[in-house]
């Protein structure tokens, strides 16, 4: 019993057979002196000496699989800020985008377009042009998977609810605004001679007309502007605010580990 104890917890060989030995040799001696009751209390003590070194070994065995979780853990938290890192900047792209237009849709919706913003046909691309977000996911990804093991972690549940209601969220803003866009080209490509020509960059008086003129594309520069600025981009701005704290404190377990 002893021998496949210790085989169990995979010492080495030539110490399995030194401890075999001796056990052999106890067992021997108290029985050959007939010392039966000598002999049962030394079984006794050999069953818990295996149970201790079970127990150790178990001990050990379970530290040293946590620790690689854990050194899994902070792999994956590593690369979680450098997809932090580029989704920052990538976000900030995106509000830039719409920052730098915001005064054009007031201008349309406003009737206050100058005669160089009709000339340079600045209002036509209003609601044909978007920039879209795109987040990485390797890091997201690879924490999911270690996330049953480090159910009660707070710092991935945190991590992972972010990514999992912004992926969500923003995409679909994202499909939103991209229907709407895709609603303006099928009524003008329907409606208006002038589409292939704006579809080329090259619009006619007529389309420009249209552009400046027109209530009904300023009711949808007016619904554009309340999916992007009223809508999308404070989910946006949230969003890097939140990235920014996340890394923070990515960056103090790392620190801690």
């Amino acid at each position: 019993m002893v021998l496949a104890i210790f085989q169990m917890l995979k010492p080495s060989s030539k110490f399995v057979r030194s401890m075999f030995k001796f056990f052999r040799n106890i067992r021997r001696k108290l029985l050959s002196n007939k010392r039966i009751g000598q002999y049962l209390a030394y079984a006794f003590g050999e069953i818990l000496l295996v149970v201790i070194g079970i127990l150790i070994a178990l001990s050990i065995n379970n530290w040293n699989e946590r620790k690689q979780q854990e050194q899994k853990l902070n792999n994956v938290f590593s690369q979680l800020l450098e997809d932090i890192a580029d989704d920052t900047i990538d976000v900030r792209q995106v509000l830039d985008f719409h920052h730098e237009r915001k005064d054009m849709f007031f201008k349309v919706m406003n009737d206050s377009m100058t005669y160089e913003d009709k000339m340079s046909c600045q209002p036509c691309y209003l609601i044909t042009a978007y920039r879209q977000l795109s987040l990485e996911r390797r890091g997201f990804e690879a924490l999911l998977r270690l996330q049953d093991d480090f159910s009660e972690d707070s710092l991935i549940m945190r991590t992972a609810h972010l990514y999992n209601y912004s992926l969500k969220y923003i995409t679909g803003q994202e499909e939103v605004i991209a229907a709407e866009m895709k609603a303006a080209f099928a009524y003008w490509r329907d409606n208006f001679d002038w589409f292939p020509q704006f579809i080329q960059g090259n619009p006619s008086y007529e389309c420009g007309e249209y552009f400046a003129t027109s209530p009904e594309y300023k009711n949808r520069v007016t619904q554009h502007y309340l999916e992007i600025y009223l809508t999308h981009v404070p989910v946006l701005e949230d969003f890097q605010e939140d990235l920014k704290s996340l890394a923070r404190d990515l960056e103090q377990r790392l620190d801690e580990s």
